[in-house]
């Protein structure tokens, strides 16, 4: 894995992630639409059986030129007709008699057609002849052929949609592969920068790509591996936690042999930053690097500088001596002083350290100005420093 897939793997995942969200929810539209096509479908069923008995009443009254009453007859329409020439005698109380029960029967025939066809947007019926029924035989025709291919159509639409579904799966579960696995060298590297000897070999591989002089050999990453585990070890021998597991650790000694560039993708890429005071306890050359900046003079650092939000964490990391954090028996520590740095700026909080250290880190090449002179303060030397808003070329590089 490349230094550049880190960003664009997550930009991918993103983009996959959001792509397989609308297709799950077209999926959802087309199910709820392939329910609403299956109650079309039954309603398209019955018309095809209303249209079958309209077209025989339409055969039956072909050539009549009265007035056209239907009536549904166990889930049929018959014919029913009254001739006009019935009503041409004189006879006012047949005539209103037959007239009546005309009126009632064509006004429920119409009733009756009207809820069969309503659902096409028909509109409402008046007076039933031959050739409305023909128009209604037809449009009926037409809306149900158009309903008979919907349910292909539609499944073929959803057949497509679970394919594009199967492969996005594909997809994210290569992406989630290469996550993890982003995550996993994340978690090996910090576990092992968590260690002293693991913060030194990786800033030890830093210092030397900012061209600044160390004091002992870098260390092979498989070893580094290990003598980091085993002091994370003897210092937690108590603790039911592991360092990292076995597979991360894998993953870290991978990036350590493709170099520090790698490495700080690794644990800095989306990290949070926060903006506060932050304190850390080191040595310093008074000849050389911090030990010769001016007030007011810019600086960057060549390391991965730590840093917590507690004070008294400071004195663990000022302690001097045989067996103390600046072993004596340490070449870096030769003619170095305790020192103390107070700093105003946005580090990142990557997850080292212990909980109750509260550690940040700034990131090699970040820029501070000194904001005065050194000071004494029960025999550390402090630092004040401020993160530079800007950057500067060809300035000191600070070893630690």
């Amino acid at each position: 894995m490349s230094n550049s897939t880190l960003a664009s793997l997550r930009l991918s995942l993103h983009k996959i992630g959001a792509t397989i969200n609308t297709k799950e929810k077209n999926r959802d539209l087309l199910v709820k639409n392939i329910s609403k096509i299956e109650k079309d479908i039954a309603t398209a069923k019955t018309l095809l059986r209303d249209y079958k008995s309209i077209c025989k009443v339409r055969d039956d009254i072909k050539d009549y030129q009265g007035t056209v009453r239907l009536k549904k007859v166990n889930g049929n329409w018959e014919f029913r007709g009254e001739s006009k020439s019935r009503f041409k005698n004189n006879d006012t109380c047949m005539r209103l008699l037959h007239g009546k029960r005309h009126t009632k029967e064509a006004e429920q025939a119409r009733k009756n057609l009207t809820s069969a066809f309503e659902h096409w947007g028909y509109g409402k019926l008046e007076t039933i002849n031959s050739s409305k029924i023909d128009d209604l035989i037809e449009q009926k025709r037409e809306n149900f052929d158009k309903f008979s291919k919907a349910p292909a159509i539609l499944e073929a639409k959803k057949q497509d949609i679970e394919k594009g579904l199967e492969t996005i799966n594909q997809e994210i579960s290569t992406l989630k592969k290469d996550l993890n696995k982003i995550e996993g060298t994340r978690k090996g590297l910090t576990a092992i920068y968590g260690t002293n000897v693991g913060a030194k070999e990786i800033n030890n591989r830093i210092r030397k790509q900012f061209g600044l002089r160390l004091e002992t050999k870098l260390a092979p990453a498989s070893s580094v591996r290990g003598e980091a585990h085993a002091e994370w070890n003897r210092s937690h021998k108590d603790s039911p936690y592991i360092m990292a597991s076995q597979e991360d650790l894998n993953y870290a000694v991978s990036a350590l042999k493709k170099g520090p560039d790698t490495v700080l993708e690794f644990m800095f890429d989306v990290q949070k930053r926060e903006q506060g005071t932050q304190y850390r306890g080191t040595m310093y050359n008074p000849h050389s690097g911090i030990g010769t900046i001016k007030r007011g003079e810019q600086f960057q650092i060549g390391f991965i500088m730590s840093c917590n939000t507690t004070k008294g964490i400071t004195d663990r990391y000022t302690s001097t001596g045989k067996g103390k954090y600046h072993s004596s028996d340490d070449p870096a520590n030769k003619g170095q002083l305790r020192a103390r740095y107070i700093i105003e700026g946005k580090p990142f909080n990557i997850g080292a350290g212990d909980t109750e250290e509260n550690e940040r880190n700034y990131k090699p090449g970040t820029q501070f100005i000194l904001m005065k002179e050194p000071y004494n303060q029960n025999g550390v030397t402090c630092f004040e420093l401020k993160e530079a808003s800007t950057t500067k070329k060809n300035i000191a590089t600070v070893y630690r």
